[in-house]
């Protein structure tokens, strides 16, 4: 491996286990951030995207699709911001998803990796099988709160993000 991709993969490890962490702790709060950063970052978008029309509109006297864009966008951002509660019910569904496929091709690819004779890939397999668990149970969330899925999503990436941590520094 590269240097640099060690160092965006120590990174990108580091970030998941901050993320995790944030999750674990603050659930709630970091919902209604990333709520607020998803509808600022569509109504940027969009007064982005009016502003263009308007330069538009001021050298050729026609308005385009910027124009549309950038009320679709705003409009989009309101969306957001009124019903967010009602589509994060979807979340732990998705995030399932994400968790078990990474649990099931990281599975795929220890069976199919071969090892030395005198190691075993009996931790590896564990590992896996703890992930497919995890993401299974977001998946089929018996959860009445969101939050509490989150929360076990935030304890899915601090315990993948260690696990790619600690291969990434053995893999030196």
């Amino acid at each position: 491996m590269s240097n640099s991709f060690k160092k965006n993969r120590v990174l990108q490890t580091l970030l998941a286990i901050v993320a995790g962490i944030a999750l674990i702790i603050w659930p709630h709060p970091i919902f209604k951030i990333v709520i607020y950063l998803i509808a600022l970052y569509l109504i940027y978008l969009g007064v982005i995207a009016l502003w263009a029309a308007h330069k538009e509109f001021k050298q050729s006297g026609r308005y385009r699709n910027q124009r549309t864009s950038g009320i679709v966008l705003c409009l989009a951002a309101l969306f957001v911001l009124i019903f967010a509660p009602g589509l994060v019910s979807m979340l732990p569904f998705l995030l399932g998803i994400i968790i078990l496929i990474y649990g099931i091709s990281h599975l795929v690819g220890v069976l199919n990796h071969r090892h030395f004779v005198n190691v075993s890939r009996f931790p590896e397999i564990i590992y896996s099988a703890i992930i497919i668990i995890v993401g299974g149970f977001l998946l089929f969330n018996p959860f009445r709160s969101v939050l509490f899925g989150l929360q076990i999503f935030g304890v899915s990436l601090v315990v993948i993000g260690c696990r790619e941590l600690v291969e990434t520094i053995r893999n030196r």
